[in-house]
Protein backbone atom coordinates (compact mmCIF):
# COMPACT_ATOMS: atom_id res chain seq x y z
CA UNK A 1 0.00 0.00 0.00
CA UNK A 2 0.98 3.46 -0.26
CA UNK A 3 0.01 6.55 0.91
CA UNK A 4 0.42 9.93 -0.18
CA UNK A 5 2.35 12.38 2.09
CA UNK A 6 0.40 15.72 1.10
CA UNK A 7 0.52 19.23 2.54
CA UNK A 8 -0.84 22.33 1.15
CA UNK A 9 2.25 23.11 -0.83
CA UNK A 10 1.79 19.85 -2.09
CA UNK A 11 3.16 15.94 -2.12
CA UNK A 12 6.38 15.42 -0.12
CA UNK A 13 6.57 11.34 -0.88
CA UNK A 14 4.61 8.54 -0.02
CA UNK A 15 4.51 6.08 2.63
CA UNK A 16 5.16 2.49 1.36
CA UNK A 17 3.88 -0.28 3.43
CA UNK A 18 4.68 -3.88 2.90
CA UNK A 19 2.50 -6.81 3.49
CA UNK A 20 -1.58 -6.47 4.11
CA UNK A 21 -3.51 -3.89 6.13
CA UNK A 22 -5.44 -5.69 8.43
CA UNK A 23 -7.94 -3.57 9.25
CA UNK A 24 -10.42 -0.24 8.61
CA UNK A 25 -8.81 1.25 12.00
CA UNK A 26 -5.01 0.86 10.40
CA UNK A 27 -5.73 2.66 6.91
CA UNK A 28 -8.08 5.55 9.38
CA UNK A 29 -4.52 5.49 11.03
CA UNK A 30 -2.39 5.65 8.09
CA UNK A 31 -4.15 8.16 6.70
CA UNK A 32 -4.30 10.35 9.87
CA UNK A 33 -0.63 10.11 9.83
CA UNK A 34 -0.25 11.11 6.64
CA UNK A 35 -0.74 14.60 6.45
CA UNK A 36 1.63 15.25 9.42
CA UNK A 37 4.46 13.19 8.15
CA UNK A 38 4.21 15.37 4.61
CA UNK A 39 4.12 18.17 6.84
CA UNK A 40 7.15 17.49 9.26
CA UNK A 41 9.52 16.27 5.67
CA UNK A 42 8.05 19.73 4.28
CA UNK A 43 9.47 21.53 7.46
CA UNK A 44 12.84 19.72 8.07
CA UNK A 45 13.71 20.04 4.43
CA UNK A 46 13.03 24.29 4.81
CA UNK A 47 15.63 23.65 7.95
CA UNK A 48 12.46 24.39 10.42
CA UNK A 49 10.99 22.66 13.10
CA UNK A 50 7.10 22.42 13.52
CA UNK A 51 4.90 24.77 15.72
CA UNK A 52 5.81 24.66 19.09
CA UNK A 53 8.92 23.00 19.26
CA UNK A 54 12.58 24.85 19.51
CA UNK A 55 15.01 24.23 16.16
CA UNK A 56 17.17 21.42 16.40
CA UNK A 57 20.64 22.07 17.51
CA UNK A 58 21.66 19.41 14.84
CA UNK A 59 21.99 20.34 10.79
CA UNK A 60 19.05 19.56 9.27
CA UNK A 61 18.68 16.22 8.31
CA UNK A 62 17.47 12.69 9.71
CA UNK A 63 17.45 13.65 13.77
CA UNK A 64 15.35 17.20 12.53
CA UNK A 65 13.18 14.62 10.41
CA UNK A 66 13.07 12.49 13.56
CA UNK A 67 11.79 15.04 15.62
CA UNK A 68 9.57 17.05 13.74
CA UNK A 69 7.74 13.22 12.54
CA UNK A 70 7.36 12.51 16.00
CA UNK A 71 6.08 15.82 17.12
CA UNK A 72 3.53 15.90 14.34
CA UNK A 73 2.12 12.50 15.14
CA UNK A 74 -1.49 12.41 16.60
CA UNK A 75 -1.84 10.69 19.73
CA UNK A 76 0.84 9.64 22.22
CA UNK A 77 3.91 8.17 20.84
CA UNK A 78 7.00 6.72 22.13
CA UNK A 79 10.22 3.93 21.32
CA UNK A 80 11.75 1.71 23.92
CA UNK A 81 14.81 -0.25 23.77
CA UNK A 82 15.17 -3.78 24.59
CA UNK A 83 15.67 -3.00 28.23
CA UNK A 84 12.46 -0.83 28.69
CA UNK A 85 14.38 2.54 28.32
CA UNK A 86 12.76 5.71 26.78
CA UNK A 87 14.18 6.39 23.45
CA UNK A 88 12.17 8.72 22.19
CA UNK A 89 9.02 10.45 22.70
CA UNK A 90 6.76 12.90 20.99
CA UNK A 91 5.96 16.38 22.50
CA UNK A 92 2.31 14.90 23.28
CA UNK A 93 3.55 12.14 25.50
CA UNK A 94 6.20 14.41 27.98
CA UNK A 95 3.00 16.97 27.94
CA UNK A 96 1.19 14.09 29.42
CA UNK A 97 3.27 13.19 32.08
CA UNK A 98 4.10 16.65 32.79
CA UNK A 99 8.40 16.31 32.42
CA UNK A 100 10.43 17.43 29.54
CA UNK A 101 11.59 15.36 26.88
CA UNK A 102 15.26 15.19 28.30
CA UNK A 103 14.21 14.51 31.90
CA UNK A 104 12.20 11.46 30.51
CA UNK A 105 14.90 9.79 27.54
CA UNK A 106 16.77 7.18 28.84
CA UNK A 107 14.33 6.64 31.99
CA UNK A 108 12.45 3.15 32.37
CA UNK A 109 9.23 3.60 30.58
CA UNK A 110 7.17 2.08 33.44
CA UNK A 111 8.62 4.21 35.38
CA UNK A 112 9.02 7.37 33.82
CA UNK A 113 5.09 7.40 32.06
CA UNK A 114 3.42 5.09 34.64
CA UNK A 115 4.76 5.40 37.85
CA UNK A 116 5.19 1.54 38.72
CA UNK A 117 8.08 -0.05 39.63
CA UNK A 118 8.28 -3.05 37.39
CA UNK A 119 6.78 -3.55 34.41
CA UNK A 120 3.30 -3.31 33.02
CA UNK A 121 1.37 -6.55 33.40
CA UNK A 122 0.04 -7.91 29.95
CA UNK A 123 3.01 -5.44 28.40
CA UNK A 124 2.50 -5.28 24.76
CA UNK A 125 6.22 -4.24 24.41
CA UNK A 126 7.56 -7.24 26.05
CA UNK A 127 5.37 -9.42 23.68
CA UNK A 128 6.60 -7.36 20.51
CA UNK A 129 10.20 -7.57 21.24
CA UNK A 130 10.28 -11.34 21.89
CA UNK A 131 7.94 -12.05 19.02
CA UNK A 132 8.49 -9.62 16.80
CA UNK A 133 4.98 -8.89 15.87
CA UNK A 134 2.90 -5.87 16.55
CA UNK A 135 -0.10 -5.70 18.73
CA UNK A 136 -3.11 -4.09 19.34
CA UNK A 137 -5.21 -3.90 22.56
CA UNK A 138 -7.59 -1.73 24.73
CA UNK A 139 -6.40 0.17 27.92
CA UNK A 140 -8.88 2.03 30.48
CA UNK A 141 -7.13 4.68 32.03
CA UNK A 142 -7.42 7.58 34.35
CA UNK A 143 -8.86 11.29 32.74
CA UNK A 144 -5.94 13.07 30.83
CA UNK A 145 -8.78 15.78 31.27
CA UNK A 146 -8.42 17.36 34.93
CA UNK A 147 -12.49 18.46 34.15
CA UNK A 148 -13.40 14.79 34.50
CA UNK A 149 -13.03 11.81 36.35
CA UNK A 150 -14.16 9.07 34.01
CA UNK A 151 -11.83 7.05 32.88
CA UNK A 152 -11.01 6.83 29.57
CA UNK A 153 -10.29 3.83 27.22
CA UNK A 154 -7.62 4.11 24.49
CA UNK A 155 -6.20 2.03 21.96
CA UNK A 156 -2.70 1.14 22.06
CA UNK A 157 -0.47 -0.52 19.03
CA UNK A 158 2.95 -1.46 19.28
CA UNK A 159 5.03 -1.99 16.33
CA UNK A 160 8.92 -4.18 16.32
CA UNK A 161 11.91 -2.13 15.05
CA UNK A 162 14.39 -4.72 13.70
CA UNK A 163 18.26 -4.26 13.65
CA UNK A 164 20.24 -5.18 10.73
CA UNK A 165 20.37 -8.89 11.78
CA UNK A 166 16.95 -9.46 12.17
CA UNK A 167 16.63 -8.90 16.39
CA UNK A 168 14.07 -6.76 17.47
CA UNK A 169 16.20 -3.86 18.62
CA UNK A 170 13.71 -1.27 19.45
CA UNK A 171 9.49 -1.21 19.82
CA UNK A 172 7.30 1.29 18.64
CA UNK A 173 4.28 2.04 21.18
CA UNK A 174 1.30 4.29 19.73
CA UNK A 175 -1.48 5.49 21.91
CA UNK A 176 -4.96 7.26 21.17
CA UNK A 177 -8.06 8.18 22.69
CA UNK A 178 -10.46 6.25 21.43
CA UNK A 179 -12.83 8.94 21.47
CA UNK A 180 -10.75 10.99 18.80
CA UNK A 181 -10.30 7.69 16.27
CA UNK A 182 -14.22 8.11 15.97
Amino acid sequence: AAVPLETRSGIQGALLIEGEICSPVEVDWLLKLSRPIGRAIRLSRAGRAPDDQPPSTGQPGESALLEALLNNLPGYMYIINSAYELVALNASMSNRVGQEYKALRGRLCYQALYQRDEACPDCMAAETLHSGKGTIRTATRPSTDRRSDDPTTWEVRSYPVFAGDGRVEQTILLEQNRIELN
